[in-house]
């Protein structure tokens, strides 16, 4: 084998010839002659120039992630790479591996989802032969290998109501309570009547059942719905206060987030005070609330529409939904976001949903817009028989003029026409309605993985994770059509594990070694581990969910890193933990041992501590005390106390001290001083009250008779903490001296 790589090597037209390797899961990954590396922040230009020279490399891409080095003809990347990684220059250095990559999602089996664009975009042909951009979708399939929700997570979809017992929506995965219908009809029964499935298709965008062969893909399958029913059954709305009430009674009823396809012809934010007071309730109560923006624009006639109430309520947290299309533009119905307005005229975050509506629709308005050949795409649940969108109605409420239905191709279409129920699905939903659910739904997936985040950590990730597609100018992260850009479901849940993982394993890294491990780990994320600098540890690179190294050994100890990269379907980000690699570094010095010698005697104690006493690498402390000298208390924490008996022959004596932690024990660090004979009958005394003290300390200074205080003298009082932390300092003449204490901790 060597020999024929030689051969390669020799002919002119060959760069590198190097052998395939192939990791136990059978991934088999070719090097060529690029090196990927990412120096360190402290690393010098000089430094970079010093390595590329040394093995004769050039530099022939740079980014914001790393540089890609070319090794000289006949250089053998892998061994150059792995030189670079042990110089402690880097971050990381490997040969620019050629890897098959795999498609990380998980796709289920039901019937309309290769319709569902908003999930799972690939160009597919669907709903009137549209086709979309590749990848112009919110990641579902990808989020999914993570999560598919939890069963404690509740979204309310306060709407037209949802049916009882849908095929996709049992209701063994809804909360249907007494009082959730707040429209006509029995207050116990929020089940929608004549043609609206409104809620129904929010409800199935959100939690409809996944992998039971029929039907439609909910984002959070795993949770569940609480239908509240808002509109009674001529499609009118309530009274705004039973609105607020439905609004109060989701959160009080154990709704984590509400999901509201719904709003009013009016751009003041406090159009109506009383549902702009049941929202900050619910945003206080710590739920989520997702409204959609509203559909009033028209921009294939210049009209930006505007954000409606209440999606823009001044509440902070609250989640305003506009429409993207299957392009990844912002559909010709989303309003735009006005930041000079009063009105808080923002839209947060864009979902997909249909294009445009067609120009029938704005002609019985006696308006001019739309779209030829546009209509509603977005695919849900409908009313299970022959009511709802499937077949397509002329009226939502029959016989009322008022509530006539925004035409598809042709009234009475049946989309779609085959499948197992398949009257009991719908492919004509959409508008900025099917967008807030969207969000909902991954709010919900958000909630999964970590329920005790707050509804502002919720907004930040939802909005910090979109897309910035459509190439419109964002600026500090927001665009005017589609806000933050377009909902993306696998980043969102993404930087969530990132809230709730970290690395588990000790502090130090003896030369017994240590194991690392990463918590609370979703499925569907892969780690893999480093440790830096690289002279510290005997193992410095490894994958799989723990990572085992040890300390090297010799005179190199200090503070380590361990990493651990997570990589899942759509996204990376590292988790760090700092280490003591090796045995503690001895202490330098010790306080308050006196200048002037040492008192023979037991009337004479003295404390002596460390100047620094609790740095991280250490456990404990170890004095020694030479003899005959006493040790009082412990000899193992930060200070000591002795006193040396009358007896002591005066001289040179000396106290050490060493460092301990779990690899071992320190070299000791020794200081010297004198005992001495000291003269009983010139003792001075302290008197020290009140005991304890709050806001001043008394001192006063006697003496025997033999001793006379001189009112002249100088004296100095230092006063430290538990920890032997000097706190104050300050010099007086004379006996007595008051010291304010109040201002210490």
């Amino acid at each position: 084998m060597k020999q024929a790589l030689d051969t390669f090597e020799k002919m002119d037209e060959v760069r590198t010839s190097q052998m395939m390797y192939r990791i136990n899961t059978g991934l088999e990954m070719g090097i060529g002659d690029e090196i990927a590396v990412r120096f360190r922040e402290n690393v010098s230009q000089q430094q970079i120039e010093a390595i590329i020279h040394k093995y004769g490399l050039d530099m022939v891409k740079t980014s914001k992630i790393y540089n890609l080095l070319i090794v000289p003809k006949g250089g053998n990347a892998l061994q150059i790479a792995n030189e670079i990684q042990e110089s402690g220059l880097v971050l990381f250095s490997h040969p620019n591996f050629v890897v098959s990559a795999e498609l990380y999602q998980d796709i289920p089996n039901d019937t309309y989802f290769s319709n569902q664009f908003y999930l799972h975009n690939t160009s597919q042909i669907f709903t009137d032969g549209h086709t979309g951009t590749i990848d112009a979708d919110i990641d579902a399939p990808e989020a999914w290998t993570m999560t598919k929700g939890a069963n404690s997570i509740i979204i309310a979809v306060i709407d037209e109501g949802i049916s009882s017992d849908h095929p996709d929506l049992p209701n063994t995965r809804q909360v249907r309570l007494n009082g959730s219908n707040f429209a006509d009809g029995d207050p116990n029964n929020p089940s929608p009547t004549n043609n609206q499935n409104h809620g129904n298709s929010s409800a199935g965008i959100i939690a409809a059942t996944r992998n039971n062969s029929q039907g439609v893909t909910g984002i959070a399958p795993n949770c569940r719905i609480m239908p509240i029913r808002i509109f009674d059954s001529l499609a009118n709305g309530v009274s705004s206060s039973l609105v607020a009430d439905a609004i109060e009674f989701a959160v009080d009823n154990g709704a984590q987030v509400l999901s509201n396809s719904w709003g009013y012809s009016s751009s003041n934010p406090n159009y109506l005070p009383v549902i702009v007071q049941a929202i900050q309730y619910a945003v206080n109560s710590g739920c989520i609330v997702v409204f959609a923006a509203g559909n009033n624009a028209r921009h294939t006639q210049g009209d930006n529409g505007y954000v409606s109430f209440p999606s823009n309520v001044n509440i902070p947290g609250v989640i305003t939904v506009g429409a993207s299309d299957r392009n990844d533009m912002q559909s010709d119905y989303s309003p735009t976001s006005n930041p000079g307005s009063q009105n808080n005229q923002i839209v947060d975050i864009t979902a997909p949903s249909h294009r445009a509506y067609p120009p029938q629709y704005y002609q019985r308005f006696g308006l001019v817009g739309g779209i030829d050949g546009e209509t509603l795409e977005v695919w849900s649940i409908d009313i299970f028989g022959n009511t709802g969108y499937n077949p397509y109605p002329e009226f939502i409420v029959p016989g009322n003029p008022d509530t006539r239905s925004i035409n598809p191709s042709q009234v009475g279409e049946q989309l779609p026409n085959v499948g197992v129920n398949f009257n009991a699905y719908t492919g004509r939903f959409g508008g900025t309605s099917a967008a807030c659910p969207q969000v909902a739904g991954v709010a919900a997936l958000i909630l999964s993985i970590n329920p005790d985040l707050t509804t502002q950590q919720v907004f930040n990730i939802i909005t910090g994770a979109a897309d910035q597609v459509g190439g419109y100018v964002y600026t500090n992260g927001r665009s005017n059509e589609l806000g933050s850009g377009r909902l993306n479901a696998c980043r969102a849940v993404t930087q969530v594990i990132s809230t709730i993982t970290l690395i588990s394993g000790p502090s130090f890294v003896c030369s017994s070694g240590a194991t690392f491990e990463v918590s609370n780990l979703p499925d569907g994320v892969s780690v893999s581990w480093s440790a830096s600098p690289s002279y510290y540890f005997t193992t410095t690179s490894g994958t799989g969910s723990a990572f085992l190294t040890a300390w090297t050994g010799g005179f190199r100890k200090g503070v380590g890193t361990i990493t651990a990269t997570l990589v899942t379907s759509c996204d990376t980000f590292n988790l760090t933990k700092s280490v003591w690699a090796g045995t503690p570094t001895a202490p330098t010095a010790i306080t308050l041992l006196p200048d002037d010698g040492v008192c023979r005697g037991p009337a004479y104690y003295y404390q002596v501590g460390l100047l620094h006493p609790y740095p991280s690498y250490v456990s404990s402390w170890y004095w020694d005390l030479q003899s005959p000298g006493v040790i009082i208390g412990s000899r193992t924490g930060s200070s000591l106390k002795f006193y040396y008996p009358s007896g002591t022959t005066p001289g040179r004596y000396s106290v050490a001290v060493k460092a301990v932690n779990p690899c071992g024990d320190s070299s000791y660090h020794i200081e010297y001083f004198d005992v001495i004979d000291c003269d009983r009958m010139e003792m001075v005394s302290f008197n020290i009250y009140p005991n304890p003290v709050r806001d001043v300390l008394n001192v006063e200074i006697t003496a025997n008779d033999a001793v006379e205080i001189n009112p002249e003298a100088i004296t100095e009082l230092r006063i430290y903490d538990t920890f032997l932390s000097l706190k104050k300092q300050l010099t007086f003449s004379g006996s007595t001296v008051s010291v304010n204490t109040g201002d210490l901790p």
